[in-house]
């Protein structure tokens, strides 16, 4: 895989905008995934001026989860439901909800 690189001065190089633009289409397929019930498949994550497999996108997708130490999971409530029975507990006034 080619990991995008920086130009001079912080700047991107106008040579590896494509870069710029493989890492937005695999953001954009990470927040879909985390999302939509039905996620669209990779191939309409595409750029009029560039097309990228749906292998690279998959590898820089896992290379921007990797380099931002990131896991991807779904909040639920069920993790807090046991904070929350304790509270209503010290209130007193909810006793029947235990």
């Amino acid at each position: 895989m080619v990991e995008p690189r920086w130009g001079q001065g912080g700047e991107w190089a106008e040579d590896r905008i494509w870069a710029v633009k493989l890492l937005s289409i695999a953001c954009l397929s990470l927040a879909a995934e985390m999302e939509e019930c039905r996620v669209p498949p990779l191939s309409m994550f595409q750029f009029r001026d560039y097309r990228f497999s749906s292998e690279t996108i998959q590898r820089v997708e896992l290379f921007a989860l990797s380099t931002l130490q990131w896991m991807m999971f779904t909040v639920t409530p069920f993790p807090y439901l046991s904070s929350l029975a304790v509270k209503f507990a010290e209130d007193g006034s909810n006793k029947d909800l235990i």
